[in-house]
């Protein structure tokens, strides 16, 4: 430091003088591009975009995991309804149930002599639709076709169970077997609501 004052003192005024004009202007420019020139306005401007981006992407994050959860939801929902709609489907199909009692029968040896379906019965949230059964085999037979009935995949309910007029054949005692089968089925909007019939009104 003290060589660089000494090799100052040493120079002319007139050199002294050029070097501190130019320090002076250099600093000057210097502090120029820093706080007033047209780039610090557009680095400030840079960062304040930079900021709100950055605003956003945090936003954005914290609506895309909702959003993430929300369809995890609606996955969830989608799988208990679809496993639900087999317990309780949205039609009757009384043709593929009575489809599912011949297979039954069959496993179970035991015969099939009528399948009578009645009209449905409208409950609050569900459709219930009684069919009436006629069956003939041993007594084991249709104990078994009736477990098997109940193990279909939706849901079944038996009732009004009678059995009578045994008859001894093939080394087995065989009966005859009445039951009423009722399967259900997801009710629809506005089904079996009764439209009330508007009373005329008499012309005196």
């Amino acid at each position: 430091m003290n060589d660089i004052l000494e090799q100052f003192s040493s120079l002319k005024n007139s050199h002294k003088f050029a070097i501190v004009l130019g320090v002076a202007v250099v600093t000057a420019a210097i502090n120029y591009f820093l706080f007033f020139s047209p780039l610090s306005d557009t680095h400030n401007s840079l960062l304040l975009k930079r900021s709100q981006l950055e605003e956003k992407k945090v936003e954005y994050d914290a609506k895309s995991k909702t959003l993430e959860m929300d369809k995890k939801i609606n996955r969830d929902i989608d799988k208990i309804l679809s496993e639900k709609k087999g317990r309780l489907p949205d039609s009757t199909d009384i043709e593929k149930v009575i489809a599912v009692l011949g297979r039954k029968s069959e496993q179970a040896g035991v015969k099939i002599k009528s399948i009578k379906p009645q009209k449905e019965i409208f409950a609050e949230l569900y459709v219930e639709k009684p069919i009436d059964l006629s069956i003939n085999g041993s007594f084991h037979e249709i104990l078994n076709f009736l477990y098997m009935v109940s193990k279909t995949e939706r849901i079944v309910n038996m009732d009004n169970i009678k059995m009578d007029s045994p008859v001894y054949k093939n080394q087995k005692v065989l009966v005859n077997a009445e039951l009423t089968i009722k399967v259900y089925r997801f009710k629809k909007d506005g089904e079996g609501n009764k439209k009330k019939k508007k009373k005329k009104k008499k012309k005196k």
